[in-house]
This record gives C-alpha cells, structure tokens and sequence, in this order.
C-alpha cells in the first residue's frame, strides 16, 4: 500500500478494461499507438547491425507486415526466423514461419481474378504440397485484398499494411470493388470455419474455386425480383 518513495511499478497491458478501478486510479496512464510498418522494418534492421547479423529490407517489410503494429510481436518472428542463420532473407522468413512466398500468393490472386479455377486451385496446391499453411495463406489473400479495397476507397496509399502495398495500386485498378468485398466475405467466411472443419484444404479449394467464377461478385442487369407467396 505504501511502497518506499524509490519504488516504480509499471503496469504494462492490452486489456485495459481487466486492470480494476481502484488501480487505475491510482496510476498515470500512458496509451501507445500502433508502430507504422515502415519504422517497424526500420528498427528491425537497427537491431540486426546490432547484433551482428544481416537481414534484408525485404525479410524487415514482411516481419514488420506480420507483426500488425506491435514491436514486441515482430522482434519474436524475428527471432524465429533467423535461428543460427547469419543472413535473414525473405525465404528464410517464409520458410520459418510457414507463409507462402510473394509469388505464391500473387499466383493465386492472379488465377482468381482471372477466372482461372484450374490455375488459383494448382497455385494453392503447389503450396500446400511444400508445407505451407493453409490458415496463412487465406490470411495473406486477405491482407492484399484489403488493402487494394481500402486503396480503392480512398485513394491514398497511408492505410496499406500488406507486403504488397507498393502494388496496390497497380493492381486496384483492375479489380472491381463489388468483387473485391464478395472475395473478403468468402475468405472470412472460409476462415471462420477452420475453427471446427477438419478438411481444412478441402474447404480452402472451394474457397478458391468460389471466387474464380467469371461475374463473381460483380453486379448483373437489374432483374426483376419475386416475391413468395404467403
């Protein structure tokens, strides 16, 4: 109750609605933005030339991508992807953590918004094959797929987080927005699931195949709309 005058507790959390009343109260509070990701990437390299080991700009964006503003989370992806390695490329940080390549990705995106069933479905199966998680990779989509919505939307590059974002608005302008949000839906709805199927590739493929049908997502002629009868 009564610490001696040298005493600093610091309380450090991201729940702050568990922390009681009568603590709060008696604390000085102090609230911490989010990181951009381009200081993130930049700190992460700073902490490599420290610690005597090289890492790509690069291997810094994706782990800077992942770490979604949170230093702490990106500086433990860090460390798992580098291992004993003295070079940290983007393909050790794939290969560590599971992710498919910036191809990979953009393969699957490109089969899909083409209308290329056959080719998003092989894309997503070379990945599978080499050991990639199938969670990631919708994750992945997702985050690309967000960012050319929000780019989209608002016309600045400020809001894009993906490792993709200096694309974005390359690749916006080919991607109607009514197909962009019905592809959003279909892999939140897809993700939602992995929780509780077990056919986890299975549903992935559906997923896929769902979105390359030709019109998906883009609205048709106004047809006449018939109600049931009661």
């Amino acid at each position: 109750e009564e610490p001696p005058k040298h005493v600093v507790f610091i309380l450090a959390t991201t729940e702050l609605h568990k922390v009681p009343a009568t603590i709060l109260s008696r604390c000085q509070r102090y609230d911490f933005r989010r990181i951009p990701a381009e200081i993130m990437a930049g700190a992460l390299e700073g902490i490599a030339q420290k610690e005597g080991f090289l890492l790509d700009h690069d291997a810094a964006d994706i782990l800077a991508a992942m770490g979604d503003g949170s230093m702490r989370d990106s500086i433990s992806l860090l460390d798992r992807a580098r291992g004993a390695a003295f070079h940290v490329t983007s393909q050790s940080v794939t290969d560590a953590l599971g992710l498919a390549s910036e191809k990979e990705i953009m393969d699957i995106f490109n089969a899909v918004m083409a209308g290329d069933a056959a080719g998003a479905v092989s894309a997503f199966t070379d990945c599978y094959m080499t050991g990639r998680d199938i969670v990631a990779i919708f994750d992945n989509m997702l985050s690309l797929l967000r960012d050319i919505y929000l780019y989209k939307a608002t016309g600045t590059t400020d809001y894009l987080l993906s490792r993709w974002r200096l694309r974005v608005p390359e690749l916006a302008g080919a991607c109607p927005a009514s197909r962009i949000e019905s592809c959003i839906e279909s892999i939140n709805f897809f993700l939602g699931r992995t929780t509780r199927a077990s056919a986890k590739r299975l549903d992935g493929e559906m997923c896929l195949i769902k979105m390359s049908i030709p019109g998906f997502g883009v609205p048709s002629a106004a047809e006449p709309v018939t109600l049931p009868a009661f």
